[in-house]
């Protein structure tokens, strides 16, 4: 829809180039090293901000901000867009990490509601993790989420939402750089190795789960309780009815075996929109009337009341109006959106890709989450201190 806007607005027919987000990253930084000017847009996950900038690939986009505009955004979505002072990309659309349950499964076993903590997670997925059959084996888990190291992106970013519920971040401000090398970070680790091989509440399946994946587990019957992206919601409703299904903030870590009080922390994922720096001046131009459509307050309503994606703009969430006409805005403020956090890390992917296969082992119990941690920082100092 915001194409066609565009397209209205300026007279120019936006022309995409359609590719898997799998492959997404890899094309893009194949021409982009080799500066080619062409696309002029570019299609960015926060993942990657940090890398394209300080490469020189990224046209600054600072005459398209204000300190006035700045007060528009989501505080934390901004910090993401801004590298070094400069703003490079705009805010596109995103969505937030929340946990999902079955509403009958819980009144079933006389649970009367969802977790708020890491302890009430460990003690409710236990009463639902279920041998319906009894033929020895289980038929439904507690919990269910992402972490394939198979996608190397799933994994370390669905570690992030225990280290965040500590009231942690994994970017040390000291450091410069990302540092898993901390007591939250191995909290996070030792809490997910302990739901598959202690507490038993989630299947050993879950180091080859996707996001869709994670969630076909949930819709059809085989997980209580989810922790995956607002765009599960719509078709969780659509499977069960909004009566059998329901929503939780992620659990905060609750002081639980000796972690911090914490809070209930919200992974935002920014996908942004930027300016290839090698393409000619004009298309420059056209491509900032692009960017500068979509952070418009149209663009971001479009994407978070139609495309049911999340804009940015406070407004839209906290408009009685647009909350009273499309009902799922609010359930986005509440559930995700005033909890969110965004972190845009130098060098991510190169992390996430070197660390999969290592957390995946850890979370199966087949390695030390101390040691395993470890040893990726030692890989991410290494980059670094080149």
């Amino acid at each position: 829809m915001n194409a066609a806007i565009y397209e209205y607005l300026t007279g120019i027919k936006p022309v995409g180039v359609e590719t898997s987000s799998a492959v997404l990253h890899p094309k893009q930084v194949t021409f982009l090293s080799a500066k080619v000017g062409s696309p002029e847009v570019l299609y960015i996950d926060r993942m990657f901000i940090w890398d394209y900038a300080i490469a020189g690939w990224l046209e600054p986009l600072d005459d398209l901000f204000d300190s006035k505009l700045e007060k528009v955004y989501h505080p934390e979505v901004l910090s993401a867009c801004k590298i070094n002072g400069h703003y490079y990309v705009v805010p596109g659309l995103g969505k937030g990490m929340m946990c999902f349950y079955r509403k009958d499964l819980f009144e079933e076993q006389g649970i009367g509601g969802p977790p708020k903590t890491w302890e009430d997670l460990v003690e409710i997925g236990k009463n639902l993790t279920l041998d319906t059959d009894k033929d020895g084996n289980i038929d439904v888990w507690g919990w269910v989420q992402a972490f394939s190291s198979e996608d190397p992106r799933i994994l370390f970013e669905n570690l992030w939402s225990w280290i965040y519920s500590q009231g942690a971040r994994i970017l040390d401000p000291k450091l410069g750089y990302p540092n898993l090398n901390t007591p939250e970070a191995l909290n996070a680790l030792t809490f997910l190795t302990d739901l598959v091989n202690k507490h038993k509440i989630a299947s050993p399946g879950i180091t080859t789960y996707g996001d869709k994946p994670a969630l076909d587990q949930f819709l059809m019957g085989k997980a209580a309780m989810l922790g995956g992206w607002s765009w599960n919601w719509p078709r969780a409703v659509s499977t069960f009815g909004e009566d059998k299904v329901g929503i939780f903030p992620w659990p905060k870590s609750g002081g639980y075996m000796g972690t911090p009080e914490g809070e209930h922390a919200s992974i935002l994922d920014l996908d942004a929109w930027g300016v290839n720096a090698f393409a000619p001046k004009w298309q420059k131009y056209a491509a900032k009337m692009w960017c500068d459509m979509y952070r418009s307050y149209q663009g971001q309503w479009i994407e978070t009341c139609i495309e049911n994606n999340f804009g940015y703009i406070m407004h839209i969430y906290e408009d009685p109006e647009v909350q009273k006409t499309f009902p799922i805005v609010k359930v986005f403020l509440d559930y995700s959106f005033k909890h969110g956090v965004i972190e845009s890390l130098p060098r991510c992917a190169d992390i996430a890709h070197y660390s999969a296969g290592y957390l995946g082992a850890a979370v199966l119990g087949k390695a030390d989450p101390k040691k395993t941690l470890e040893k990726i920082q030692k890989f991410i100092d290494g980059i670094f201190k080149v």
